[in-house]
């Protein structure tokens, strides 16, 4: 408790009870009324929510990428089990690129430009996944926050409220992995 001019000020950590979220909470007391300051997120939990959020994005990363790798292994590599290296080995840009190209003179015209939309769309995601993967990280600030160094520009950028962008895009992974799989295995027009 500290005493300033008349007015005592309290700070402790309060209980919420929507969600049980612990908050810092600044009380000011003047004239028998206390009135309450904007709740603030407990950096701890804001950390955890963060860390959650890096998580599950690179997951659903992961799995998209393997699911477009898989797809091109078994399309290109149809009659060799043990080549599948040889897609392995590719880096994401370079495994999009090669899926467009399979995937154009595999498929029909409208299914290959689907795919073509969902691979575009994942290496739109993929400069993110740089970010989250090479960045420095804050995490109970700002709704998680990340410096980033580019290689090719080296020109610095700090991106904040990370947390609720890598939810969304975790989210749009998902549904990219979903619609490039069910594109895949689409039959041909006839």
């Amino acid at each position: 408790m500290v005493r300033t001019e008349g007015h005592v000020l309290l700070a402790y950590r309060a209980f919420s009870r929507e969600g049980g979220q612990a908050r810092i909470v600044r009380m000011k007391r003047k004239d028998d009324e206390i009135v309450a300051s904007k709740l603030k997120p407990d950096p701890l939990q804001e950390a955890e929510k963060t860390y959650g959020a890096i998580g599950r994005f690179m997951f659903e990363f992961s799995q998209t990428e393997y699911t477009i790798r898989h797809a091109v292994g078994r399309e290109v590599l149809k009659d060799c089990d043990k080549c599948m290296f040889v897609v392995e080995a590719l880096d994401v840009t370079a495994l999009c690129n090669v899926a467009k190209k399979v995937f154009k003179g595999t498929r029909p015209p409208s299914i290959a430009a689907e795919i073509d939309a969902e691979i575009k769309r994942f290496l739109a995601i993929n400069q993110e996944r740089v970010q989250v993967a090479h960045g420095v990280w804050i995490p109970y600030f700002d709704g998680g926050m990340v410096r980033h160094v580019s290689r090719t520009s080296f020109n610095p950028t700090i991106s904040k409220g990370r947390t609720e962008a890598l939810d969304k895009l975790s989210a749009e992974l998902g549904e990219i992995r979903t619609r490039f799989h069910t594109a895949v295995l689409a039959l041909p027009e006839v």
